[in-house]
């Protein structure tokens, strides 16, 4: 009996660190996908930038040099936001991590409670194997 409270301490043990795991991969998510919106907003903020200096450069030859620093600054953005999408897309496998840890726990638990309810039994059978002995003896006597 002790040896499953042990198991059943272990395992929820387990549960809490892969809950805390959880936790921490869901707000590693949610700054992700802030920093997604915060990058696709601002690389479209400077494409309509880019767009304006364009127009703005066939008129005025200084503007091309403004406008070659804007599209590398957008290039630098687009792969900023193309690292954040692929971090992004592990989420759904990360979810099913955290799925599978918390049904292994789960299984755990429910083994852990049969095994209790069989020791219950059959420490309630030994005591009703030991009453029947002294009755026994009782009857002898």
């Amino acid at each position: 009996v002790q040896q499953l409270k042990d198991k059943l301490t272990e395992v929820e043990a387990q549960k809490s660190s892969l809950d805390t795991a959880a936790e921490e991969k869901q707000s590693e998510v949610q700054l992700l996908q802030e920093k997604l919106l915060a990058l696709e907003a601002s690389a479209a903020q400077t494409q309509q930038e880019l767009e304006a200096l364009k127009t703005e450069a066939s008129k005025v030859p200084r503007l091309k040099d403004k406008i070659a620093e804007m599209e590398a600054a957008g290039t630098e953005q687009q792969k900023r936001l193309d690292s954040a999408s692929a971090e992004a897309a592990q989420v759904p496998q990360l979810k099913e991590q955290v799925a599978a840890a918390q049904a292994a726990v789960e299984a755990a638990r429910d083994q852990a409670a049969q095994a209790v309810k069989k020791q219950k039994e059959a420490e309630r059978v030994r005591s009703a194997e030991a009453q029947a002995w002294q009755q026994a003896e009782v009857a002898l006597e």
